[in-house]
């Protein structure tokens, strides 16, 4: 609503395409599993506000931010070791199998320690805002 009340935004298409830039990088995680719904929703509202190709940049430094946390918190909770193998395990899994969602690895199934991936979307966000 408010690049249609802002009288010098993008308007509705600029939002729209925000959306669905930021949900669409988001859904293929989702889809194998590796994120929840939330997030997904939260980049696509993130897009709708900054438009298609900061939604990009912010999907871009989430995930670099997402996966300097998760070695960290992995590293934190002596689970580094494992998390890299599951990884190469999940590699030869997609080249076996074609790229499917891994059960023993995914949200649900993996009995690893959690990062809230609000936390390298917010990062994202910031230098997305900063950067561009």
């Amino acid at each position: 609503m408010f690049h249609v009340a802002a009288p010098a935004g993008g308007g509705l298409m600029f939002a729209a395409a925000g959306w669905l830039v930021g949900a669409l990088i988001m859904f293929v995680p989702f889809v194998l599993r590796g994120l929840g719904a939330g997030d997904v929703k939260l980049v696509a509202a993130l897009g709708a506000w900054l438009g298609p190709t900061n939604a990009m940049w912010v999907a871009l430094y989430a995930g670099v931010a997402g996966f300097v946390m998760a070695v960290v918190v992995a590293a934190y909770h002596g689970y580094l070791r494992t998390a890299f193998r599951n990884i190469w395990f999940l590699l030869q899994h997609w080249t076996a199998n074609g790229v499917r969602p891994l059960e023993d690895i995914s949200l649900e199934g993996s009995s690893g320690p959690r990062l809230a991936y609000a936390l390298p979307i917010f990062a994202g966000l910031l230098v997305a805002v900063w950067l561009h």
